[in-house]
């Protein structure tokens, strides 16, 4: 089992980073569009939910990805290819 208490602090500062760089930003030029009005943090939400998302789903598929393209380049069959 990991320690995952010292990976706290990182993780914070990623994520202010995140926001402090990108998110406020964009959630400022949204707001200055006007085209959003009281709801201009809406496309950020859901540009930072799909990002998320997005690297979720692509920590769970790499482990099966580097797999599959590592007996692909040592020229075997992966298993469970139906042949």
């Amino acid at each position: 089992m990991r320690n995952v208490s010292m990976f706290v602090p990182v993780n914070v500062v990623m994520l202010a980073a995140s926001y402090w760089s990108l998110l406020a930003p964009a959630v400022e030029m949204a707001t200055s569009s006007g085209g959003f009005g009281a709801f201009a943090f809406f496309p950020v939400a859901v540009g930072f939910t799909l990002g998320a998302a997005f690297v979720y789903l692509a920590d769970l598929l790499m482990p099966h990805l580097v797999s599959i393209v590592f007996l692909w380049a040592v020229g075997q069959e992966p298993s469970g290819s139906g042949q």
